[in-house]
């Protein structure tokens, strides 16, 4: 997760969550106000309206959406 960001997003009053695998980073988003937080997006990801990826390359967005566990399978239709 990118922690600025996401507590940018915070700052700027929107709703927010975040997915990072160490638990600690988890922690430290929810306790900044986030709705949710955690090792995966799926179990929240039919409240989003919006996705924001920070990652390294087009392979892992790929990898994040469309994946073995894709993100876009659960996000709601429109």
């Amino acid at each position: 997760m990118g922690m600025g960001a996401a507590r940018a997003c915070l700052q700027a009053g929107l709703n927010t969550w975040g997915v990072d695998i160490n638990p600690d980073n988890c922690r430290a988003l929810l306790a900044a106000g986030a709705k949710g937080a955690g090792p995966s997006a799926v179990p929240f990801a039919a409240e989003l309206d919006a996705v924001v990826l920070l990652v390294v390359n087009a392979a892992q967005v790929r990898g994040i959406l469309f994946g073995e566990s894709g993100l876009a399978a659960h996000l709601k239709p429109d």
